[in-house]
């Protein structure tokens, strides 16, 4: 597990692929030089592209967790995205809009080139599509649950 600073306290990154039922980590995702929390982009996205050049399908699949504590105890988030595969080199650049570079290399299922080359269109269906599943739209949706169910 990866830790990085983030706006919420903490982010915990934790990249794992599974090939054929097989768990494969990458070993180090810092270089020569690097803190654990100073990735470049290039060193990011090597470490996941190394581990998948290892399987046989380069198949993946995103799954993602957020914690909001309070004084009346904790609350968990989680999203699980569908599998798709790992590109062999990243995208030229990261695309604006994007919420992660992790997309630069993320091929979706059914699309055959990183989340940054699709069309306009097919970007913003893309993310909208993130947007509905996302731990972070059940963060928002919370606070009205909640009151909904203290009625």
């Amino acid at each position: 597990m990866t830790e990085a600073p983030g706006p919420l306290g903490r982010i915990f990154l934790d990249t794992e692929f599974v090939d054929d039922g097989r768990p494969v980590r990458p070993v180090s995702l810092a270089r020569a030089g690097e803190t654990r929390t100073d990735y470049t982009r290039s060193s990011l996205l090597a470490g996941i592209i190394q581990p998948a050049d290892m399987t046989t399908t380069r198949a993946a699949h995103f799954e993602s967790a957020l914690a909001y504590v309070d004084s009346a105890g904790a609350r968990t988030f989680t999203s699980t995205g569908p599998s798709g595969t790992i590109a062999h080199r990243p995208a030229a650049a990261t695309r604006a809009g994007a919420w992660s570079q992790l997309l630069d290399i993320w091929i979706p299922p059914g699309a055959t080139v990183p989340v940054p080359a699709f069309a306009d269109r097919e970007f913003s269906d893309y993310l909208a599509a993130w947007r509905g599943r996302s731990m972070f739209t059940q963060l928002g949706a919370w606070p009205q649950a909640r009151q909904e169910q203290t009625r």
